[in-house]
């Protein structure tokens, strides 16, 4: 019996294992803006969890998320909660995304105030589908990725299209369309959600992603 306990007190003296959880990324999103992944992974590590990133096609990344395949999504823009029902929303964003238009060579570039009025070429999946579907008054294009956007565009479906700042080289140069970089079409918060199954740890993540932006500030500061 004493053997029992000594065994017992011993196992209780073994520091745990820390919290797994696998959080779907979009296709889009891991390969024009890995740093959301690195940084995600730094809060993770805040939070004493062993983060997984699974890399899915940008609509299916939020889907899986909410069907609870997976424990959550990276990185999602409150506008995803309109279609979603098993997600909650870690409260402090973890980056601003910022999105520009580009169009044609030769064309003019639309103003933030234009985007709702002009015909336009968008990705499904990407955190500005609902916002500006939501609002246009003009024909709205769909596409299924951003390789199909542009070939919509080029072939004179639409006025403009959006795309964030990360894939500007690839825009300008290897496509020969012209990037609107004066100023962001707008800019929208984005943010971890996690499947209700793991809404305990909302609190202790949310917690890590203010410490973690406290310590950078702190960084820049000194």
């Amino acid at each position: 019996m004493r053997r029992l306990l000594l065994y017992f007190a011993i196992f209780l003296t073994l520091p745990c294992s820390a919290d797994r959880l696998t959080l779907s990324n979009s296709e889009s999103a891991d390969r024009f803006n890995p740093e959301a992944a690195a940084r995600a992974q730094d809060i993770f590590s805040l939070a004493d969890i062993e983060l997984a990133i699974e890399v899915l096609p940008n609509h299916r990344a939020l889907i899986a998320a909410d069907q609870g395949s997976v424990d959550g999504v990276l990185s999602r823009v409150s506008y995803s909660e309109s279609y979603t029902s098993n997600l909650v929303r870690v409260p402090t964003a973890i980056e601003v995304l910022n999105y520009y238009a580009f169009v044609e060579q030769g064309q003019a570039c639309p103003q933030a105030n234009d985007v709702f009025y002009l015909d336009a070429v968008i990705v499904r999946g990407l955190p500005y589908f609902d916002y500006l579907a939501q609002r246009s008054e003009a024909n709205l294009f769909v596409a299924s990725d951003l390789s199909s956007g542009i070939q919509m565009l080029e072939a004179g479906r639409g006025q403009f299209s959006i795309a964030p700042i990360e894939v500007r080289g690839i825009l300008s140069q290897a496509l020969g369309l012209q990037f609107c970089e004066s100023e962001p079409i707008y800019q929208l918060e984005s943010y971890i959600y996690l499947h209700k199954k793991n809404e305990h740890l909302v609190p202790r993540i949310n917690d890590a992603i203010q410490r973690y932006f406290e310590q950078a500030d702190a960084g820049e500061q000194s």
